[in-house]
């Protein structure tokens, strides 16, 4: 009964911060790096990369900015700038147990397009640069959540580079 209740307590602790860096426990260090560096950086439309990682002077990242600024820093690939462009080069259909590190998730929402980067990991995390106000976060896809859950109901494809 205690180790239910320090485990119920463990998961409260961060389940609600997407920005906690102990989802990105059991990534290789290299991209756990990039992945600290990213978060919490600001969304900025039609920015490329984040400043921080990439030496960009404008600061902040779109989703798309940032996977292509994350690729090319953790693999040195180059991928296609825009959302319209990864999800046009996307041919595999989502299916969480086909995904594998550094694949573009895209995602079918309300507001058209959106991807992540999928990086793998205990918790199944991706990372992705959300919205104005949220800045950059990531989705533990292993967590059992609404937030989760959303995400995971509106991804369609696969990107992979």
């Amino acid at each position: 009964m205690l180790q239910l209740i320090i485990m119920l307590s463990m998961a409260t602790l961060f389940q609600d911060d997407w920005t906690d860096i102990r989802y990105l426990e059991g990534l290789p260090e290299s991209v756990r790096v990039l992945a600290m560096d990213a978060l919490n950086t600001p969304y900025r439309p039609g920015v490329w990369i984040p400043d921080r990682l990439y030496g960009s002077k404008r600061g902040g990242s779109d989703c798309s900015g940032l996977a292509k600024g994350f690729l090319r820093a953790a693999k040195g690939i180059e991928i296609p700038r825009t959302t319209r462009g990864l999800s046009a080069g996307a041919r595999i259909p989502f299916q969480r147990g086909l995904l594998q590190p550094m694949d573009i998730i895209v995602f079918k929402h309300e507001t058209g397009m959106h991807v992540a980067v999928y990086l793998g990991g205990k918790y199944q995390v991706a990372i992705h640069a959300r919205k104005r106000g949220h800045g950059v976060q990531l989705i533990p896809f292993s967590l059992n959540h609404s937030y989760i859950e959303y995400w995971l109901d509106r991804a369609v494809l696969i990107y992979r580079p």
